[in-house]
């Protein structure tokens, strides 16, 4: 059922995982024929995109970023394959020290606000850095989230962390998506770039949503854009999960993404609901 757009909302939505920052080096021939930096462009990244494209959505009144405190050594560096080519190669960094010694408290969200929502949603955004791959957690979530939204790039987040949570729902992208995995969640929306989006249960394809073949600049964090609109909007707009409340999240958060793959950067949508 979809909710009529008020000026207020009493609801909280919060973001979980890996912030990373995806570093942009612009680069040219010098006049001895190698290749100089000329620019370095700064993004959000990874759980800190995600964030970004809640806060454009929804507003920052209604948010929650988990962990408090941001490690610093975490980042992406995105750089041309070759000059004056728009091909990007990823390189990870291998610096695990600060994620392995943060602790993350989903429950603090809640002391901090100090009041009962209408409805809570949280987004795991997890980046296999250490942040949500944890054995065990000194802070155990206790509340009682409506859903939680899962974008597990390499299927390792620590699925402890969502047995509170009444509706599980997983964004798998690409060759991501494993029928055996799929069974920890109550839906599956598995993106793959310019195909359909297939909503799943139970592993078959209950629907299949087409994508316009808008020419992308760069999709590096599209797929983070995807997952802040379709929570966003499953928390925003609607009252009940269903085949149909899904369908039309999946669409929007379609068209927040082709909005975004026209960015050369990583970038966050500039819709709102």
């Amino acid at each position: 059922m979809l909710k009529e757009r008020h000026m207020e909302y009493n609801d909280l939505i919060v973001v979980c995982g890996d912030p990373i920052k995806d570093v942009y080096l612009k680069e040219a021939l010098d006049e001895n024929q190698k290749i100089r930096t000329e620019e370095i462009i700064i993004r959000p990244g990874g759980a800190l995109n995600v964030l970004d494209n809640v806060a454009s959505l929804i507003g920052k009144h209604n948010l929650w970023f988990e962990p408090k405190e941001i490690p610093q050594d975490i980042y992406t560096i995105i750089r041309p394959s070759m000059v004056n080519r728009e091909i990007f190669l990823t390189e990870q960094s291998k610096k695990l020290t600060h994620y392995s010694e943060s602790e993350i408290d989903v429950d603090s969200a809640l002391r901090y606000f100090d009041k009962n929502f209408d409805r809570t949603a949280i987004v795991f955004a997890d980046y296999n850095k250490g942040m949500l791959n944890k054995q065990k957690y000194k802070n155990e979530i206790k509340h009682e989230f409506d859903f939680c939204l899962v974008d597990s790039k390499y299927k390792s987040i620590n699925l402890d962390l969502l047995k509170s949570c009444k509706v599980k729902i997983w964004h798998a992208t690409g060759e991501e998506y494993c029928p055996s995995y799929a069974k920890n969640f109550d839906w599956v929306l598995h993106t793959n770039a310019e195909k359909p989006i297939l909503l799943k249960r139970d592993n078959e394809v209950i629907v299949s949503i087409d994508v316009p073949s808008t020419e992308p600049t760069n999709t590096c964090g599209a797929g983070d854009t995807f997952t802040a609109a379709t929570a966003s909007f499953l928390l925003r707009k609607v009252t009940e999960i269903n085949i149909d409340t899904l369908s039309q999240a999946a669409e929007f958060a379609r068209d927040c993404c082709q909005e975004v793959i026209t960015d050369p950067y990583t970038a966050a949508t500039t819709a709102n609901l």
